[in-house]
């Protein structure tokens, strides 16, 4: 686990959403569609995605459809060789990083999420916002 607020923070999103927004389920689609959309790191623990953005994005995060995890809180980051061909299902790198401090833009972040949200919405499905909860699932 590593904290969130020094070298990174990190957007925790719902997987409908993301999986909305690249129009995909698996995960050959849905890591294309991320590293085209975000170009950036991203982890899969099953039902979330994480983006890691530059540190202090929390400061200026507008989007209410993804927390944006900062100081306090910790986001558990699969070993770099951990992928979900590797691994098939839990905790793995949906976008592998490529480079220290190469990190995901946190407005190309928010519009996957809108996106996602969008079509989801078009789809008439329920979607309930996440609840701020820094300390729940990312510690585990």
């Amino acid at each position: 686990m590593l904290p969130t607020g020094r070298r990174f923070d990190a957007v925790r999103m719902p997987g409908d959403i993301v999986h909305a927004a690249v129009g995909a389920v698996d995960h050959a689609p849905v890591s294309a569609g991320l590293t085209q959309a975000l170009a950036g790191p991203v982890i899969c623990d099953t039902r979330w995605y994480y983006a890691l953005v530059p540190p202090q994005t929390a400061e200026t995060w507008t989007c209410p459809l993804a927390a944006c995890l900062t100081t306090g809180a910790w986001v558990t980051v699969p070993r770099p060789d951990r992928s979900a061909e590797d691994t098939g299902a839990g905790l793995h790198w949906c976008v592998p990083m490529t480079r220290p401090g190469r990190l995901c833009d946190p407005e190309a972040v928010a519009a996957l999420l809108q996106d996602g949200h969008k079509r989801v919405a078009r789809a008439g499905c329920e979607f309930r916002r996440p609840v701020p909860t820094p300390f729940s699932t990312e510690r585990s």
